[in-house]
Protein backbone atom coordinates (compact mmCIF):
# COMPACT_ATOMS: atom_id res chain seq x y z
CA UNK A 1 0.00 0.00 0.00
CA UNK A 2 2.98 2.43 0.87
CA UNK A 3 4.49 1.17 -2.52
CA UNK A 4 1.25 2.37 -4.30
CA UNK A 5 1.42 5.76 -2.73
CA UNK A 6 4.57 6.50 -3.09
CA UNK A 7 3.90 6.18 -6.96
CA UNK A 8 1.17 7.74 -6.96
CA UNK A 9 2.79 10.57 -5.76
CA UNK A 10 5.26 10.49 -8.36
CA UNK A 11 2.97 10.10 -11.01
CA UNK A 12 1.20 13.77 -9.67
CA UNK A 13 4.97 15.25 -9.52
CA UNK A 14 6.27 14.54 -12.69
CA UNK A 15 2.82 15.65 -14.30
CA UNK A 16 2.99 18.76 -12.34
CA UNK A 17 6.41 19.17 -13.69
CA UNK A 18 5.60 18.69 -17.27
CA UNK A 19 2.59 20.92 -16.99
CA UNK A 20 5.10 23.60 -15.60
CA UNK A 21 7.29 23.16 -18.64
CA UNK A 22 4.92 23.45 -21.02
CA UNK A 23 3.61 26.37 -19.61
CA UNK A 24 6.58 28.11 -19.29
CA UNK A 25 7.43 27.14 -22.72
CA UNK A 26 4.61 29.11 -24.14
CA UNK A 27 5.22 31.68 -22.21
CA UNK A 28 8.62 31.69 -23.93
CA UNK A 29 6.38 31.56 -27.31
CA UNK A 30 4.41 34.39 -26.75
CA UNK A 31 7.54 36.41 -25.74
CA UNK A 32 9.18 35.51 -28.98
CA UNK A 33 6.67 36.37 -30.93
CA UNK A 34 5.94 39.84 -29.60
CA UNK A 35 9.62 40.64 -30.22
CA UNK A 36 9.20 39.71 -33.80
CA UNK A 37 6.06 41.60 -34.24
CA UNK A 38 7.59 44.31 -32.71
CA UNK A 39 10.85 44.21 -34.42
CA UNK A 40 8.73 44.12 -38.15
CA UNK A 41 7.26 47.48 -37.24
CA UNK A 42 8.68 50.91 -37.70
CA UNK A 43 11.54 51.01 -36.08
CA UNK A 44 14.00 48.80 -36.57
CA UNK A 45 11.52 48.37 -39.90
CA UNK A 46 12.11 44.24 -40.46
CA UNK A 47 8.71 43.63 -42.14
CA UNK A 48 9.39 40.49 -43.54
CA UNK A 49 9.65 39.14 -39.98
CA UNK A 50 5.99 39.53 -39.60
CA UNK A 51 5.08 36.57 -41.71
CA UNK A 52 6.31 34.23 -39.70
CA UNK A 53 6.13 36.17 -36.26
CA UNK A 54 2.67 35.33 -35.13
CA UNK A 55 3.14 31.21 -35.32
CA UNK A 56 4.84 31.43 -31.93
CA UNK A 57 1.95 33.00 -30.54
CA UNK A 58 -0.57 30.55 -32.64
CA UNK A 59 1.01 27.78 -31.60
CA UNK A 60 0.80 28.72 -27.47
CA UNK A 61 -3.11 29.53 -28.25
CA UNK A 62 -3.61 26.10 -29.91
CA UNK A 63 -2.01 24.43 -26.93
CA UNK A 64 -3.69 26.36 -24.37
CA UNK A 65 -6.04 24.15 -21.74
CA UNK A 66 -8.69 26.74 -21.56
CA UNK A 67 -10.13 29.91 -22.98
CA UNK A 68 -8.76 32.20 -20.38
CA UNK A 69 -5.32 30.49 -20.56
CA UNK A 70 -5.28 31.68 -23.84
CA UNK A 71 -6.48 35.00 -23.62
CA UNK A 72 -3.43 35.27 -21.15
CA UNK A 73 -1.11 34.66 -23.52
CA UNK A 74 -2.67 37.13 -25.84
CA UNK A 75 -3.10 39.39 -23.19
CA UNK A 76 1.09 39.40 -22.51
CA UNK A 77 1.60 39.20 -26.18
CA UNK A 78 -0.01 42.26 -26.30
CA UNK A 79 1.28 44.31 -23.24
CA UNK A 80 5.48 43.44 -24.70
CA UNK A 81 3.67 43.76 -28.42
CA UNK A 82 1.99 47.18 -28.39
CA UNK A 83 3.58 48.66 -25.32
CA UNK A 84 6.97 48.65 -27.44
CA UNK A 85 5.76 50.01 -30.57
CA UNK A 86 4.56 53.15 -28.47
CA UNK A 87 7.11 53.96 -25.73
CA UNK A 88 6.73 57.11 -27.95
CA UNK A 89 3.49 57.32 -26.33
CA UNK A 90 5.84 57.07 -23.13
CA UNK A 91 7.85 60.31 -24.26
CA UNK A 92 5.73 62.29 -25.28
CA UNK A 93 3.92 62.31 -21.91
CA UNK A 94 6.68 62.72 -19.66
CA UNK A 95 7.81 65.74 -22.47
CA UNK A 96 4.58 67.75 -21.72
CA UNK A 97 4.19 66.46 -18.00
CA UNK A 98 7.59 67.30 -16.87
CA UNK A 99 8.44 64.43 -15.20
CA UNK A 100 8.60 60.76 -15.46
CA UNK A 101 5.35 60.37 -14.36
CA UNK A 102 4.31 60.31 -17.64
CA UNK A 103 5.48 56.48 -18.04
CA UNK A 104 2.36 55.57 -15.97
CA UNK A 105 -0.07 57.13 -18.36
CA UNK A 106 1.79 54.95 -20.86
CA UNK A 107 1.23 51.80 -18.94
CA UNK A 108 -2.04 52.11 -18.12
CA UNK A 109 -2.75 52.99 -21.80
CA UNK A 110 -1.00 50.00 -22.92
CA UNK A 111 -2.54 47.46 -19.80
CA UNK A 112 -5.92 48.83 -21.87
CA UNK A 113 -5.02 48.22 -25.29
CA UNK A 114 -3.69 44.91 -24.86
CA UNK A 115 -7.25 44.01 -24.07
CA UNK A 116 -8.18 43.61 -27.78
CA UNK A 117 -5.33 41.20 -28.30
CA UNK A 118 -7.04 39.15 -24.86
CA UNK A 119 -10.27 39.16 -26.69
CA UNK A 120 -8.79 38.07 -29.71
CA UNK A 121 -7.10 34.87 -27.47
CA UNK A 122 -10.05 34.16 -26.20
CA UNK A 123 -12.14 34.15 -29.12
CA UNK A 124 -9.58 32.46 -31.44
CA UNK A 125 -9.55 29.43 -28.72
CA UNK A 126 -13.25 29.31 -28.37
CA UNK A 127 -14.22 29.41 -32.58
CA UNK A 128 -11.59 26.99 -33.69
CA UNK A 129 -12.35 24.01 -30.87
CA UNK A 130 -15.02 22.34 -33.62
CA UNK A 131 -13.46 24.23 -37.07
CA UNK A 132 -12.40 22.06 -39.51
CA UNK A 133 -8.47 22.16 -40.02
CA UNK A 134 -8.77 23.70 -42.96
CA UNK A 135 -10.34 26.99 -41.64
CA UNK A 136 -8.67 27.57 -38.84
CA UNK A 137 -6.12 30.07 -40.75
CA UNK A 138 -9.62 31.82 -42.07
CA UNK A 139 -10.95 31.93 -38.49
CA UNK A 140 -7.33 33.21 -37.23
CA UNK A 141 -7.22 35.80 -40.02
CA UNK A 142 -11.05 37.13 -39.99
CA UNK A 143 -10.63 37.68 -36.69
CA UNK A 144 -8.10 39.54 -36.26
CA UNK A 145 -8.44 41.65 -38.39
CA UNK A 146 -12.27 42.32 -37.35
CA UNK A 147 -10.26 43.30 -34.30
CA UNK A 148 -8.25 45.79 -36.13
CA UNK A 149 -11.45 47.58 -37.68
CA UNK A 150 -12.80 47.97 -34.59
CA UNK A 151 -9.95 49.30 -32.93
CA UNK A 152 -11.00 52.17 -35.31
CA UNK A 153 -13.58 52.95 -34.36
CA UNK A 154 -14.74 55.45 -31.63
CA UNK A 155 -13.24 58.97 -30.38
CA UNK A 156 -11.46 57.20 -27.82
CA UNK A 157 -9.92 55.22 -30.94
CA UNK A 158 -6.37 54.12 -30.88
CA UNK A 159 -5.38 52.31 -34.26
CA UNK A 160 -1.93 52.02 -33.69
CA UNK A 161 0.36 49.29 -34.94
CA UNK A 162 -1.91 47.63 -37.25
CA UNK A 163 -0.06 44.68 -38.69
CA UNK A 164 -0.29 45.78 -42.30
CA UNK A 165 1.73 48.39 -41.47
CA UNK A 166 4.74 46.39 -41.36
CA UNK A 167 4.45 46.22 -45.55
CA UNK A 168 4.73 49.41 -46.21
CA UNK A 169 8.19 49.14 -47.81
CA UNK A 170 6.98 46.46 -49.65
CA UNK A 171 5.06 47.95 -52.44
CA UNK A 172 3.76 44.70 -54.22
CA UNK A 173 2.34 43.40 -51.70
CA UNK A 174 0.78 46.20 -50.08
CA UNK A 175 -1.38 47.75 -53.77
CA UNK A 176 -4.06 45.29 -52.42
CA UNK A 177 -5.34 48.10 -50.37
CA UNK A 178 -6.63 49.66 -53.11
CA UNK A 179 -9.04 46.73 -52.79
CA UNK A 180 -9.62 45.99 -49.32
CA UNK A 181 -7.88 48.74 -47.50
CA UNK A 182 -5.10 47.85 -45.04
CA UNK A 183 -7.11 45.07 -43.64
CA UNK A 184 -6.68 42.65 -46.92
CA UNK A 185 -2.73 43.42 -46.24
CA UNK A 186 -3.56 42.82 -41.89
CA UNK A 187 -5.67 39.74 -42.78
CA UNK A 188 -2.90 37.80 -45.44
CA UNK A 189 -0.19 38.25 -43.12
CA UNK A 190 -1.89 36.46 -40.29
CA UNK A 191 -3.29 34.01 -42.87
CA UNK A 192 0.42 32.77 -44.12
CA UNK A 193 1.03 32.63 -40.36
CA UNK A 194 -1.67 30.62 -39.20
CA UNK A 195 -1.32 27.98 -41.91
CA UNK A 196 2.54 28.26 -41.01
CA UNK A 197 1.59 26.92 -37.42
CA UNK A 198 -1.05 24.45 -38.75
CA UNK A 199 1.93 22.73 -40.63
CA UNK A 200 4.60 23.02 -37.82
CA UNK A 201 1.94 21.67 -35.31
CA UNK A 202 -0.28 19.17 -37.21
CA UNK A 203 -0.17 16.50 -39.88
CA UNK A 204 0.14 18.35 -43.00
CA UNK A 205 -1.74 16.06 -45.60
CA UNK A 206 -5.53 16.82 -44.09
CA UNK A 207 -4.74 20.76 -44.94
CA UNK A 208 -3.03 20.60 -48.07
CA UNK A 209 -5.77 22.00 -49.71
CA UNK A 210 -5.80 25.10 -47.48
CA UNK A 211 -2.07 25.63 -48.24
CA UNK A 212 -2.64 25.62 -51.70
CA UNK A 213 -5.50 28.01 -51.40
CA UNK A 214 -3.23 30.79 -49.23
CA UNK A 215 -0.82 30.24 -51.54
CA UNK A 216 -2.90 31.57 -54.45
CA UNK A 217 -4.11 34.12 -52.70
CA UNK A 218 -0.55 35.30 -51.62
CA UNK A 219 0.93 34.75 -55.21
CA UNK A 220 -2.22 36.34 -56.42
CA UNK A 221 -1.65 39.53 -54.11
CA UNK A 222 2.13 39.76 -55.40
CA UNK A 223 0.78 39.28 -59.34
CA UNK A 224 -1.59 41.85 -58.78
CA UNK A 225 0.68 44.53 -57.01
CA UNK A 226 2.95 44.02 -59.83
CA UNK A 227 0.83 44.83 -62.89
CA UNK A 228 -0.23 47.73 -60.44
CA UNK A 229 2.79 49.40 -60.48
CA UNK A 230 3.47 49.33 -63.83
CA UNK A 231 0.32 51.80 -64.30
CA UNK A 232 1.28 54.86 -65.14
CA UNK A 233 -0.54 57.72 -62.54
CA UNK A 234 -2.35 60.01 -65.01
CA UNK A 235 -4.01 63.50 -63.86
CA UNK A 236 -3.37 66.99 -64.14
CA UNK A 237 -0.59 68.21 -61.56
CA UNK A 238 0.92 70.39 -59.35
CA UNK A 239 3.39 71.75 -57.65
CA UNK A 240 3.84 71.25 -53.75
CA UNK A 241 6.36 73.32 -51.91
CA UNK A 242 6.29 70.92 -48.47
CA UNK A 243 8.08 72.26 -45.99
CA UNK A 244 9.72 71.46 -42.48
CA UNK A 245 11.19 74.06 -40.71
CA UNK A 246 12.38 71.94 -37.05
CA UNK A 247 10.21 73.29 -34.73
CA UNK A 248 10.08 71.99 -31.53
CA UNK A 249 7.35 71.80 -29.12
CA UNK A 250 7.19 72.27 -25.24
CA UNK A 251 4.68 73.17 -22.69
CA UNK A 252 4.82 76.59 -21.83
CA UNK A 253 6.82 77.21 -24.73
CA UNK A 254 4.72 80.13 -26.35
CA UNK A 255 5.93 81.07 -29.83
CA UNK A 256 8.14 84.64 -30.79
CA UNK A 257 5.82 85.77 -33.85
CA UNK A 258 9.22 88.27 -34.75
CA UNK A 259 11.52 84.66 -34.90
CA UNK A 260 8.96 83.19 -36.35
CA UNK A 261 8.29 84.54 -39.65
CA UNK A 262 11.92 85.26 -40.20
CA UNK A 263 12.77 81.84 -40.56
CA UNK A 264 9.63 81.39 -42.10
CA UNK A 265 10.41 83.95 -45.08
CA UNK A 266 14.12 82.84 -45.29
CA UNK A 267 12.48 79.21 -45.73
CA UNK A 268 10.39 80.59 -48.86
CA UNK A 269 13.12 82.95 -49.70
CA UNK A 270 15.03 79.46 -51.32
CA UNK A 271 12.40 77.65 -52.88
CA UNK A 272 12.66 77.40 -56.21
CA UNK A 273 10.97 80.14 -58.61
CA UNK A 274 9.48 78.18 -61.91
CA UNK A 275 7.90 75.25 -62.02
CA UNK A 276 6.28 73.02 -64.61
CA UNK A 277 2.79 73.28 -62.87
CA UNK A 278 0.73 76.37 -63.23
CA UNK A 279 -0.34 75.92 -59.63
CA UNK A 280 2.41 75.54 -57.02
CA UNK A 281 1.17 75.38 -53.12
CA UNK A 282 2.96 75.60 -50.07
CA UNK A 283 2.40 73.31 -47.35
CA UNK A 284 3.68 74.15 -43.31
CA UNK A 285 2.99 71.78 -40.53
CA UNK A 286 0.42 71.26 -37.63
CA UNK A 287 0.25 74.17 -35.08
CA UNK A 288 3.08 76.51 -36.97
CA UNK A 289 1.25 79.58 -36.94
CA UNK A 290 2.62 82.06 -34.16
CA UNK A 291 -1.30 82.90 -33.66
CA UNK A 292 -4.76 82.62 -34.98
CA UNK A 293 -4.24 83.03 -38.88
CA UNK A 294 -8.36 83.46 -39.17
CA UNK A 295 -8.73 86.59 -36.81
CA UNK A 296 -5.44 87.67 -35.39
CA UNK A 297 -4.86 91.21 -37.82
CA UNK A 298 -0.78 90.57 -37.84
CA UNK A 299 -0.92 86.79 -38.78
CA UNK A 300 -3.31 86.91 -41.35
CA UNK A 301 -0.71 89.58 -42.94
CA UNK A 302 2.11 87.96 -42.99
CA UNK A 303 0.62 85.39 -44.55
CA UNK A 304 -1.29 87.28 -47.02
CA UNK A 305 2.07 89.03 -47.74
CA UNK A 306 3.56 85.01 -48.30
CA UNK A 307 1.07 84.04 -50.77
CA UNK A 308 1.17 87.41 -52.28
CA UNK A 309 4.71 87.84 -52.61
CA UNK A 310 5.40 83.93 -53.80
CA UNK A 311 2.39 83.34 -56.11
CA UNK A 312 1.62 80.95 -54.12
CA UNK A 313 -1.33 79.27 -52.30
CA UNK A 314 -0.33 78.38 -48.42
CA UNK A 315 -1.84 75.79 -46.47
CA UNK A 316 -0.79 75.81 -42.76
CA UNK A 317 -1.84 74.41 -39.59
CA UNK A 318 -3.12 76.92 -37.13
CA UNK A 319 -5.03 77.54 -33.98
CA UNK A 320 -8.62 79.36 -34.15
CA UNK A 321 -10.79 80.15 -32.22
CA UNK A 322 -14.70 81.25 -33.41
CA UNK A 323 -16.93 83.98 -32.77
CA UNK A 324 -18.14 81.76 -29.49
CA UNK A 325 -14.66 81.39 -28.29
CA UNK A 326 -14.54 77.88 -28.80
CA UNK A 327 -10.68 76.73 -29.74
CA UNK A 328 -10.06 74.24 -32.87
CA UNK A 329 -7.57 73.00 -34.13
CA UNK A 330 -7.12 74.16 -37.70
CA UNK A 331 -5.98 74.56 -41.16
CA UNK A 332 -5.99 77.89 -42.92
CA UNK A 333 -5.58 78.40 -47.04
CA UNK A 334 -4.51 81.67 -48.28
CA UNK A 335 -4.69 81.77 -52.25
CA UNK A 336 -2.31 82.98 -54.38
CA UNK A 337 -3.77 87.26 -54.11
CA UNK A 338 -3.34 86.82 -50.50
CA UNK A 339 -7.11 86.21 -49.58
CA UNK A 340 -8.57 83.74 -47.06
CA UNK A 341 -9.46 81.02 -49.53
CA UNK A 342 -10.73 77.90 -46.61
CA UNK A 343 -10.25 77.04 -43.53
CA UNK A 344 -10.82 72.97 -41.69
CA UNK A 345 -11.08 72.13 -37.96
CA UNK A 346 -9.84 68.71 -37.09
CA UNK A 347 -12.29 66.49 -36.66
CA UNK A 348 -10.74 63.01 -34.98
CA UNK A 349 -9.22 64.67 -32.24
CA UNK A 350 -6.61 62.93 -29.88
CA UNK A 351 -7.63 61.95 -26.39
CA UNK A 352 -6.05 63.29 -23.60
CA UNK A 353 -4.08 65.62 -26.46
CA UNK A 354 -6.68 67.72 -27.84
CA UNK A 355 -9.41 66.99 -25.22
CA UNK A 356 -9.66 65.05 -21.57
CA UNK A 357 -12.49 62.49 -21.51
CA UNK A 358 -14.21 62.90 -18.34
CA UNK A 359 -12.02 65.09 -17.45
CA UNK A 360 -13.89 66.63 -13.51
CA UNK A 361 -12.58 62.96 -13.11
CA UNK A 362 -9.68 62.43 -13.87
CA UNK A 363 -6.46 62.14 -11.30
CA UNK A 364 -3.08 63.87 -10.51
CA UNK A 365 -4.29 66.79 -12.70
CA UNK A 366 -1.08 68.88 -11.23
CA UNK A 367 1.13 65.79 -12.04
CA UNK A 368 -0.32 64.75 -15.51
CA UNK A 369 -0.60 68.73 -16.18
CA UNK A 370 -3.97 67.90 -18.56
CA UNK A 371 -4.59 70.71 -21.83
CA UNK A 372 -6.24 73.62 -19.71
CA UNK A 373 -9.14 73.37 -22.64
CA UNK A 374 -10.99 71.05 -24.74
CA UNK A 375 -10.60 71.76 -28.65
CA UNK A 376 -13.94 71.71 -30.54
CA UNK A 377 -14.67 69.06 -33.47
CA UNK A 378 -14.90 70.32 -36.71
CA UNK A 379 -17.60 68.82 -38.78
CA UNK A 380 -17.32 69.67 -42.53
CA UNK A 381 -15.71 66.99 -44.58
CA UNK A 382 -15.61 68.65 -48.28
CA UNK A 383 -12.29 69.16 -49.60
CA UNK A 384 -10.37 72.42 -50.18
CA UNK A 385 -10.12 73.67 -53.17
CA UNK A 386 -6.89 75.39 -54.56
CA UNK A 387 -6.94 75.36 -58.10
CA UNK A 388 -7.06 72.22 -59.60
CA UNK A 389 -6.41 70.57 -56.20
CA UNK A 390 -9.30 68.78 -54.06
CA UNK A 391 -7.45 68.81 -51.03
CA UNK A 392 -8.37 66.33 -48.39
CA UNK A 393 -7.36 67.98 -45.16
CA UNK A 394 -5.57 65.87 -42.11
CA UNK A 395 -4.08 67.05 -39.01
CA UNK A 396 -1.65 64.90 -37.31
CA UNK A 397 -3.51 61.55 -35.85
CA UNK A 398 -5.86 61.52 -38.28
CA UNK A 399 -4.31 59.63 -41.18
CA UNK A 400 -4.29 56.74 -39.20
CA UNK A 401 -8.30 56.57 -39.82
CA UNK A 402 -8.52 55.30 -43.97
CA UNK A 403 -12.37 55.79 -43.00
CA UNK A 404 -11.61 59.56 -42.77
CA UNK A 405 -9.44 59.88 -46.05
CA UNK A 406 -11.93 57.86 -47.69
CA UNK A 407 -15.18 59.14 -47.05
CA UNK A 408 -13.45 62.64 -48.34
CA UNK A 409 -11.96 61.16 -51.51
CA UNK A 410 -15.32 60.27 -52.13
CA UNK A 411 -16.37 63.72 -51.62
CA UNK A 412 -14.01 65.23 -54.36
CA UNK A 413 -10.34 64.94 -52.94
CA UNK A 414 -7.54 64.77 -55.52
CA UNK A 415 -5.20 65.27 -52.87
CA UNK A 416 -4.12 64.08 -49.54
CA UNK A 417 -2.47 66.75 -47.32
CA UNK A 418 -1.31 66.01 -43.33
CA UNK A 419 -0.28 68.94 -41.31
CA UNK A 420 1.49 67.16 -38.50
CA UNK A 421 3.40 68.27 -35.08
CA UNK A 422 5.31 64.27 -34.05
CA UNK A 423 8.14 66.85 -32.11
CA UNK A 424 5.91 65.58 -28.87
CA UNK A 425 8.00 62.34 -28.86
CA UNK A 426 11.23 63.80 -29.45
CA UNK A 427 13.32 61.55 -32.10
CA UNK A 428 11.39 58.38 -31.68
CA UNK A 429 10.02 55.96 -34.02
CA UNK A 430 6.57 58.08 -34.38
CA UNK A 431 7.75 59.23 -37.26
CA UNK A 432 8.50 56.41 -39.19
CA UNK A 433 5.70 54.55 -37.88
CA UNK A 434 3.08 57.46 -39.05
CA UNK A 435 4.71 57.94 -42.11
CA UNK A 436 3.70 54.21 -43.00
CA UNK A 437 0.12 55.04 -42.21
CA UNK A 438 0.44 58.17 -44.92
CA UNK A 439 1.66 55.23 -47.80
CA UNK A 440 -1.21 52.89 -46.77
CA UNK A 441 -3.81 56.06 -47.10
CA UNK A 442 -2.19 56.89 -50.55
CA UNK A 443 -2.42 53.33 -51.50
CA UNK A 444 -5.76 52.94 -50.69
CA UNK A 445 -7.10 55.81 -52.55
CA UNK A 446 -5.08 55.97 -55.48
CA UNK A 447 -4.20 59.74 -54.22
CA UNK A 448 -0.89 61.64 -53.74
CA UNK A 449 -0.08 61.72 -50.10
CA UNK A 450 1.84 64.97 -48.87
CA UNK A 451 2.90 64.77 -45.31
CA UNK A 452 4.47 68.76 -44.02
CA UNK A 453 5.88 67.71 -40.56
CA UNK A 454 7.50 69.77 -37.88
CA UNK A 455 10.53 68.04 -37.24
CA UNK A 456 10.23 65.03 -39.68
CA UNK A 457 9.68 62.21 -41.09
CA UNK A 458 8.27 65.39 -44.60
CA UNK A 459 7.63 62.92 -47.84
CA UNK A 460 5.55 62.81 -50.58
CA UNK A 461 3.67 59.21 -51.24
CA UNK A 462 2.46 58.93 -55.10
CA UNK A 463 -0.87 56.80 -55.14
CA UNK A 464 1.12 53.26 -55.64
CA UNK A 465 2.95 54.20 -52.29
CA UNK A 466 6.45 55.26 -53.62
CA UNK A 467 7.86 57.70 -51.14
CA UNK A 468 10.38 60.43 -51.36
CA UNK A 469 11.11 61.88 -47.99
CA UNK A 470 14.13 64.89 -46.71
CA UNK A 471 15.98 63.87 -43.08
CA UNK A 472 13.94 64.82 -40.11
CA UNK A 473 15.41 66.69 -36.91
CA UNK A 474 16.16 69.54 -39.49
CA UNK A 475 14.92 72.68 -41.41
CA UNK A 476 14.65 71.74 -44.78
CA UNK A 477 11.74 71.60 -47.50
CA UNK A 478 10.70 69.14 -50.35
CA UNK A 479 9.90 71.18 -53.58
CA UNK A 480 8.14 68.10 -56.18
CA UNK A 481 5.14 67.69 -58.39
CA UNK A 482 2.20 66.00 -57.13
CA UNK A 483 -0.15 63.93 -59.81
CA UNK A 484 -4.08 64.89 -59.27
CA UNK A 485 -5.47 61.51 -59.66
CA UNK A 486 -9.77 61.83 -60.25
CA UNK A 487 -10.49 57.66 -60.42
CA UNK A 488 -11.22 56.20 -57.47
CA UNK A 489 -10.41 53.21 -55.74
CA UNK A 490 -12.45 49.58 -54.93
CA UNK A 491 -11.77 50.63 -51.39
CA UNK A 492 -13.12 54.02 -51.75
CA UNK A 493 -16.07 53.39 -53.89
CA UNK A 494 -17.31 50.20 -51.70
CA UNK A 495 -15.75 51.15 -48.43
CA UNK A 496 -15.02 48.12 -45.69
CA UNK A 497 -16.05 45.25 -47.90
CA UNK A 498 -13.49 43.24 -46.69
CA UNK A 499 -15.04 43.19 -43.03
CA UNK A 500 -18.50 41.85 -44.04
CA UNK A 501 -16.33 38.73 -46.04
CA UNK A 502 -14.75 38.72 -42.47
CA UNK A 503 -17.71 38.59 -40.97
CA UNK A 504 -19.26 35.66 -42.53
CA UNK A 505 -16.12 33.67 -42.17
CA UNK A 506 -16.78 34.36 -38.27
CA UNK A 507 -20.41 33.66 -38.42
CA UNK A 508 -19.72 30.03 -40.09
CA UNK A 509 -17.42 29.27 -37.21
CA UNK A 510 -19.84 30.19 -34.27
CA UNK A 511 -22.40 28.19 -36.35
CA UNK A 512 -19.89 25.01 -36.09
CA UNK A 513 -19.32 26.13 -32.38
CA UNK A 514 -23.01 26.07 -31.40
CA UNK A 515 -23.97 22.93 -33.61
CA UNK A 516 -21.46 21.10 -31.75
CA UNK A 517 -22.47 22.07 -27.96
CA UNK A 518 -25.64 20.90 -29.50
CA UNK A 519 -24.68 17.70 -30.34
CA UNK A 520 -23.35 17.46 -27.50
CA UNK A 521 -19.50 17.36 -28.88
CA UNK A 522 -17.44 17.39 -25.91
CA UNK A 523 -14.89 20.33 -25.75
CA UNK A 524 -10.76 19.44 -26.12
Amino acid sequence: MKIKHTLYNLKNSISDRTTLRLRLSLVAATVLSALLMTIAFPTPDLGWLAWVGLVPLFMAIDRSRSAMQAAAYSYLFGVIHWGWTTTWIGKTVVHWAGSDIGWLAWLILNLIESCWYAFFGLAAWALMRNAYVWQRPFILASLWTMLEWLRTMGSLAMPWSLIGYTQYRYLAIIQIAGLTGIYGVSFLIVLVNGALQLRLSRNSRPALCMEAVVVILLIGAIIYGCVELRRPVQGERVHLDIMQPDARSARGDYPDPDRDYALFTKMASVLPTKTHAQTRICLWPESISPGDAINDTQVRSFYSQLARTSHTWQFLGTYYEDAQGRPYNSAALFDPQGRPSGRYDKTQLVPFGEWTPARRWMPFPELFHYPTYDCVPGVIEDPLSAGPARICPLICYESAFPVITRRRTIRGANLLVCLTNDSWAGKSKVQWQHAAMGVFRAVETRRTFAASTTTGITFISDPFGRITTIPGYGIGNLSVEATLVTKLSLYVRAGDWFMGLCGIIIGSALLSLYHARGRGVPQP
